[in-house]
């Protein structure tokens, strides 16, 4: 037998029934089972720790997984390229040329930093 709720199996004689209003009985393995359907109203495939719940992931993961199709990406990237070469050509012309960084110049090995001297005002 299964508990209604986790899934697991339950050794026969250890479970909890409840009978519904319908007069359909449900059987728990754990009072965590029992009251998270009945006094939590919690629903199977949401809580984490019982096995719909990984079956529902296990679907989920799987349709999510699944690559798309790369042929419309490509088309939809030649749609938006220029007609004719002119386009591009014009478009290189007008790059902004490399800006040279100025840097530092380097000290000999054993030089020190000089130190910025503030005068003290009293």
């Amino acid at each position: 037998m299964k508990c209604d709720f986790c899934g697991r199996s339950i050794e026969v004689g250890t479970d909890y029934i409840y009978v519904d209003s319908t007069g359909k009985p449900i059987h728990f393995c754990s009072s965590k089972c029992e009251k998270n359907l009945l006094k939590l109203k919690r629903k199977q495939q949401y809580v984490r720790w019982t096995e719909q719940y990984r079956k529902e992931k296990a679907i989920r993961t799987k349709t999510s997984a699944a690559p798309a199709k790369p042929e419309k990406k490509e088309a939809k990237a030649e749609e938006h390229k220029p007609k004719h070469e002119a386009g591009e050509k014009h478009k290189e012309e007008h790059k902004p040329a490399h800006k040279t960084e100025h840097k530092p110049e380097k000290k000999a090995h054993g030089e020190k930093p000089k130190a910025k001297k503030e005068e003290k005002g009293k």
